[in-house]
């Protein structure tokens, strides 16, 4: 398993834009969140960065007529177009998979049965000068956070038959 924050493939932990942003322009920002912060909730890259819906459950969605269900799609159709992880994940066939859906991840973490998808545990973070997220405390610009550190068995699946059912039964 990689780092904290690191992306799912590579054992070298890697810096995350919504932490540096443009320029490090962001850095600043996200001690002064991480300290203030009573606690964060989080799923790193090596997590979130796994999450698709795919196999029946993308295929329920495909033949689903909804408005939402479509724009849902489009969404997936125009963002695979644009090739913006095509590298380690290969090229996306918005047919037959969605996109990485790293929000719906986030989104996941705020709900009462997130214990059902991801081991959770409560850890120390800091961000450091070059903008790493890491474990250990600094009151300069750390705090406490709960990471999701990976899926539970089956968790990935139940996320994804979750999230299909909100969209085709709305």
């Amino acid at each position: 398993m990689c780092d904290t924050h690191a992306s799912r493939s590579s054992p070298t932990p890697c810096i995350e834009f919504n932490i540096i942003g443009y320029n490090n322009t962001s850095l600043a920002n996200s001690c002064t969140t991480y300290s203030a912060a009573p606690s964060m909730t989080w799923a790193p890259l090596d997590t979130a960065g796994s999450f698709l819906i795919t196999g029946s459950q993308y295929q329920r969605l495909l033949s689903f007529p909804s408005p939402i269900v479509k724009a849902t799609l489009s969404h997936y159709e125009s963002w695979a177009a644009s090739s913006p992880y095509n590298g380690e994940l290969g090229p996306n066939d918005a047919t037959k998979q969605s996109t990485v859906l790293f929000d719906v991840v986030a989104a996941a973490l705020l709900l009462p049965s997130r214990g059902a998808w991801f081991d959770i545990v409560t850890i120390d973070v800091y961000v450091d000068g070059e903008g790493y997220t890491k474990r250990g405390q600094n009151e300069e610009c750390g705090g406490v956070a709960e990471e999701a550190v990976g899926w539970k068995e089956g968790g990935e699946e139940a996320l994804a038959a979750y999230v299909v059912d909100l969209l085709v039964e709305q």
